[in-house]
């Protein structure tokens, strides 16, 4: 089922960078009765109610996970206690308001790419590393047999996805300075224009990394609303992964630094989140449209433009 371009459309919460992405794009196509997710604070449960009884959204797109700023100590409980009640409170209201089409994106791993910086990594302790990464996975298993559970005991057409490493211009602001493509390119640059010799990358050469590009991403979205109905969580990823070494020397080569990289030791989240099998979007006829070379000079060019506001450090 096709999306009308009348239709009323929620975007119930979302990365910033993520949500105005998606605005853009549903904008582009024709969609221009979008409500984004701030105006209500989906953690209660009457405001969520109040909210679908006022707007009856016909669509709905929710991000599974807040990720809580780098710069608060993360707080366990809290994280988990405030993402399984807005992601309850919004699935429940698309049920008893009968929304079309849900749409539950979790898109942690983004936020939980290796952290490829020493220096950076030694700056977090281990226990909030180790619990982040379980609150994650909790949150992750819950959406998937919520969205599940509610097409079985109710036929509602909900759907999950979780994506594989999100990259795009404007990113610099939104996470942590250890995260993968950001870190690369401002660690390339800056040794590049301090002449040094090496750059010291936390990780294994041969780990490979599967990047989906920020407009990949929205054009999924659509795609998943548009033309995907099915129970099992779906995966949208580029299906061309990459190992550290050959993002490196790709950065390397884009930038014009000439030093060497060394990898030492393993990252903290060598394994991200567990990922059981599932169907990728690809499988089921989509493609990207950015290839990666484009999608990394793009970014680059981004961060040379702003970087005098990216992250202090």
């Amino acid at each position: 089922m096709t999306m009308p371009l009348d239709a009323r459309i929620y975007i119930a919460t979302a990365p910033e960078l993520v949500e105005a992405a998606l605005l853009r794009r549903l904008n582009h196509l024709g969609f221009h009765n979008v409500t984004l997710g701030k105006q209500v604070d989906i953690r209660s449960r009457s405001a969520v109610m109040a909210f679908f009884e006022k707007e009856l959204p016909d669509y709905v797109f929710l991000n599974a996970a807040n990720i809580y700023s780098a710069a608060d100590p993360f707080k366990p409980a809290t994280w988990l206690h405030d993402n399984l009640l807005s992601v309850a409170n919004v699935i429940e209201a698309s049920y008893l308001y009968d929304v079309t089409k849900l749409l539950c994106l979790d898109c942690a791993s983004t936020f939980l790419q290796p952290m490829i910086l020493p220096w950076y990594v030694e700056t977090l302790p281990p226990e909030q590393l180790d619990g982040t990464l379980r609150a994650c996975q909790v949150t992750r298993r819950a959406i998937v047999e919520l969205c599940r559970s509610y097409r079985a005991q109710y036929s509602c057409d909900f759907v999950s996805a979780v994506t594989s490493n999100v990259y795009g211009a404007g990113r610099w602001t939104q996470v942590p300075r250890g995260h993968l493509v950001p870190a690369l390119i401002k660690e390339v640059v800056h040794a590049k224009e301090l002449e040094l010799r090496r750059i010291d990358l936390l990780g294994s050469a041969a780990q490979r990394h599967d990047l989906v590009h920020l407009d990949d991403l929205t054009d999924a979205l659509v795609y998943l609303m548009n033309q995907v109905s099915q129970p099992e969580c779906i995966s949208v990823e580029s299906g061309q992964p990459y190992s550290l070494a050959e993002l490196a020397q790709l950065v390397s080569n884009m930038v014009g630094y000439r030093g060497q990289f060394e990898f030492v030791g393993s990252g903290p989240f060598s394994v991200l989140l567990d990922q059981p099998e599932m169907p990728t979007l690809q499988s089921l006829g989509w493609q990207t449209r950015v290839p990666l070379g484009d999608g990394l000079h793009s970014e680059y060019r981004w961060y040379m433009q702003h970087r005098h506001h990216d992250l202090p450090g």
